[in-house]
């Protein structure tokens, strides 16, 4: 079951929705989108539209999960081709909110895709940090492979991120 299946929606309830977003309610605009790209319901699957519609809840609304699922869209290639830029992108939207999964992706990415850059051991100590156990894991596997090195490093960037925030 996906996440829109709870909301039964219907043709109808889809144009509901839309004249309630196009009068303001912007909660509403990654449920449009979503419900566009996945077709349910009833409702003729639209992807271009639903990505309009995702894109303008991440990027207009601030919506965190619009700004996740399209970092791995654009990360994977679902539902559009792959874009490690735009992945990044969405990804820090969604990180700089606080969002552990997508702290991590942003730091994996940095790490090991093509726009490597020293801040992924930043986002990967921030997720950590907001709980997420996949970074909590990486991190504890890089000082038992790199010793006492890693762990002062690793120490450093997270004294530096408490002191920051």
């Amino acid at each position: 079951m996906n996440n829109f299946e709870k909301y039964n929606i219907t043709p109808q309830l889809l144009a509901q929705w839309i004249q309630e977003e196009k009068d303001g309610n912007t909660e509403l605009t990654h449920r449009i989108g979503f419900a566009f790209l996945y077709g349910d319901g009833g409702i003729q699957p639209n992807v271009p539209l639903g990505l309009k519609y995702i894109d303008k809840a991440a990027v207009e609304c601030n919506d965190i999960e619009a700004q996740y699922m399209l970092g791995l869209f654009y990360e994977n290639g679902n539902y559009t081709v792959k874009d490690e830029e735009k992945s990044i992108s969405y990804y820090t939207m969604a990180a700089a909110n606080n969002h552990a999964e997508s702290q991590y992706a942003l730091s994996c990415l940095l790490l090991k895709g093509s726009h490597k850059s020293p801040k992924w051991l930043y986002w990967m100590c921030k997720s950590h940090l907001n709980g997420f156990s996949s970074a909590t894991e990486y991190l504890e596997n890089m000082i038992a492979n790199d010793g006492d090195i890693a762990k002062r490093t690793i120490e450093h960037q997270l004294e530096a991120i408490s002191v920051s925030e």
